[in-house]
């Protein structure tokens, strides 16, 4: 039986595609002109494995096993406590959603206090609340 490895799930792949769009329709069209897929899984497999160093796997998927399920908001904190530097967009990145979604998720969450911005935009970071919503 095959059993889903959850830190996939926080590989953006729709975007990561997105960026090397002209490579991927190439491989699609070379799988279909050949007849067989060599050439778009071994470009999949390179994006993965972009994607992967990218998000140094060693230290962010011990995080990220196993939460594959819960709110965007508990996503967002869970990240936010283990690297207190994200930005939006690379929040975006990661959980697969629009800078402005996660903007109003940040918003949302600094309203209700668990939450706050410490520092300049550009080079402060975030404290996440260690209160427990009642």
């Amino acid at each position: 039986m095959q059993k889903w490895k959850t830190f996939f799930a926080w590989l953006p792949i729709e975007t990561l595609i997105f960026q090397q769009q002209e490579g991927y329709y190439y491989a699609l069209n070379a799988a279909n002109t050949a007849g067989e897929s060599t050439v778009f899984v071994e470009l999949m497999l390179n994006i993965i494995k972009a994607a992967l160093i990218e998000f140094k796997t060693e230290e962010d998927v011990g995080i990220n096993v196993g939460v594959n399920v819960g709110t965007n908001e508990e996503k967002i904190l869970l990240l936010l406590r283990h690297d207190p530097k994200l930005t939006a967009d690379r929040l975006a990145e990661q959980l697969a959603l629009t800078k402005r979604q996660i903007e109003r998720l940040l918003a949302r969450l600094k309203a209700e206090g668990k939450i706050q911005r410490v520092g300049a935009t550009k080079n402060g970071s975030w404290h996440v609340s260690d209160a427990k919503p009642k």
